[in-house]
């Protein structure tokens, strides 16, 4: 069994992609699938600066991890095409029924995990194709309150100015999958498919996609795992300009209804 990463992102911080991509080797991760590019419809030049594909590939290089990484030289894809073309490059080098993936993105960060819990659990799974992760985010009280996340409103946040409490807010969410043949992205950038060796499609994130193609199985979600790797997302801690980009873009999409 080899364990792949996808890894899709565009104009993010070199320390953070290098801290990222370096942070998979927690999970004994053989191979990244980097792939750098503006979305058609995001303000900015098609991919980023040299020194963030440089800074990935220096990292995947000191740990020995194999690398596919792409820098696309105009803009090709919505954010769902781009996830898209990352599960069509896993299809050529990786084999289905045998390797896992994960999905990790450019703000997020491996800090815990036991690289051997992780990879016996997926060798001996079986009936699942699809593993959890936890994920922690760590809430700023004083950044500005993003308006896309209604959870965490100005109220929220002064609650957290005056109380004593814990600001990481903590969740399990689906992150490895088995590689299944054609793996794809339907509908929106986050609804996973694959067929298995007997012509069955597979819902692979029946616990995060909102949306289910005709026709397709709902796979099981491993979740009893008490060695269940934690990933951080670290989005809060973005430049303020960075967020800004990000919401304009949302409001765009949304707007032209790219993702149904």
């Amino acid at each position: 069994m080899r364990l792949f990463a996808i890894l899709s992102w565009y104009d993010e911080s070199p320390t953070w992609l290098q801290s990222c991509v370096s942070s998979l080797s927690r999970l004994g991760v053989d191979h990244v699938i980097a792939v750098d590019g503006s979305y058609l419809h995001f303000d900015g030049d098609a991919c980023s600066g040299f020194e963030q594909s440089e800074s990935v590939a220096a990292a995947a290089n000191s740990l020995g991890m194999g690398l596919t990484l792409v820098r696309p030289n105009i803009k090709l894809w919505t954010e769902r095409d781009k996830r898209n073309h990352c599960f069509k490059l896993l299809n050529t080098i990786a084999t289905p029924m045998q390797d896992w993936v994960i999905v990790i993105d450019a703000d997020e960060l491996v800090v815990d995990a036991d690289m051997h819990s992780v990879r016996s659990l997926l060798c001996n799974l079986t009936d699942e194709h699809v593993a959890i992760a936890n994920i922690t985010q760590n809430l700023d009280p004083f950044a500005q309150v993003e308006p896309n996340k209604p959870n965490l409103t100005d109220q929220t946040h002064n609650i957290y100015r005056k109380i004593d409490v814990d600001t990481r807010i903590a969740s399990r969410q689906s992150r490895f999958f088995r590689v299944l043949n054609n793996m794809r992205v339907t509908q929106t950038h986050y609804n996973y498919y694959g067929t298995d060796d007997n012509g069955v499609d597979w819902n692979l994130r029946p616990d995060i996609g909102t949306n289910v193609e005709p026709n397709a199985s709902i796979a099981s979600v491993y979740s009893d795992w008490a060695d269940a790797p934690t990933i951080e997302h670290r989005d809060p801690w973005r430049a303020l300009y960075r967020l800004n980009k990000k919401h304009e873009y949302y409001a765009l999409r949304d707007e032209l209804g790219i993702e149904r």
